[in-house]
Formats: structure tokens, C-alpha cells, sequence
């Protein structure tokens, strides 16, 4: 299955899906699903030592995935990292395995990177995002 992160995942996820022939899954902000959901609850911030300024939350029908599921998450943007592992911490909430994330462009002075335990492909790399 292919994730894409609410919104701009989805307009790179869902053609992939497409073409691998698999299920596009679609991960929302709160409250916008309008079916049964399962979430997960992540800080935003830096991670490590960093401050957490603030909480998020990503949810996906309860039905989006299968447990056994080999999953690709897809977002635009990598910044801190702390969406991309709320992504991988609902995937594995679900007993399904990510192989794979990746992001358009990676903010390189963030250090998401480091964050994020699984593979991460990107297309494009910025330290501060002043060029894109």
C-alpha cells in the first residue's frame, strides 16, 4: 500500500499507488475522516533534546491497512521529522510493516532525517529552504 500525508502527500502518492497497482491509503488531520478511524497522537518538534512545541494527531480508516501490509509513505515536505514518524508509528499501530518513506524535499538543516528509523528517499535536498 502507498500512505500520503494530508494534503500534498496525497498528490504524489495516489499516482504511485496507481502505478504499482496497490491501495492509495489517505492519512488525515483530526476529525475529517467520514468513516470509523484509528489514530495516533505525535509532539511536534525537533525530537532528541529539542523542545516539543505543540501536538498533532494522523488518522486512516480503520480498515486503510492490513496487518502483514508492506507499506510506502509518501509526504512533500521533510522538515523536523516528527510527521513522518507519526505516519510510521500508525502504520505500525496496525501490525503493518513500513519498507520505505519518502519526501519531495528534505530540509536538511532540520535534521528530520535522523529522526525518521526507516529508509528515507528524497528527491531534493535544502538546508534552509530559502531556494524552493
Amino acid at each position: 500500500a502507498v500512505v500520503g500525508i494530508e494534503c500534498r502527500g496525497y498528490c504524489f502518492a495516489a499516482p504511485v499507488a496507481l502505478g504499482l497497482k496497490v491501495p492509495f491509503v489517505p492519512f488525515r488531520k483530526p476529525g475529517k475522516l467520514p468513516c470509523k478511524s484509528v489514530g495516533v497522537d505525535f509532539n511536534l518538534g525537533a525530537g532528541g533534546k529539542s523542545a516539543c512545541f505543540g501536538k498533532d494527531r494522523l488518522e486512516m480508516r480503520e480498515d486503510g491497512l492490513q496487518a502483514g501490509s508492506r507499506v510506502l509513505i509518501i509526504d512533500d515536505m521533510l522538515g523536523t521529522g516528527a510527521t513522518l514518524v507519526g505516519a510510521c508509528e500508525l502504520v505500525e499501530k496496525v501490525n503493518a510493516e513500513v519498507v520505505e518513506c519518502a519526501c519531495i524535499v528534505d530540509l536538511s538543516g532540520l535534521n528530520g532525517r535522523e529522526r525518521v528509523t526507516k529508509p528515507v528517499f528524497v528527491l531534493i535536498e535544502e538546508e534552509d529552504g530559502n531556494n524552493i
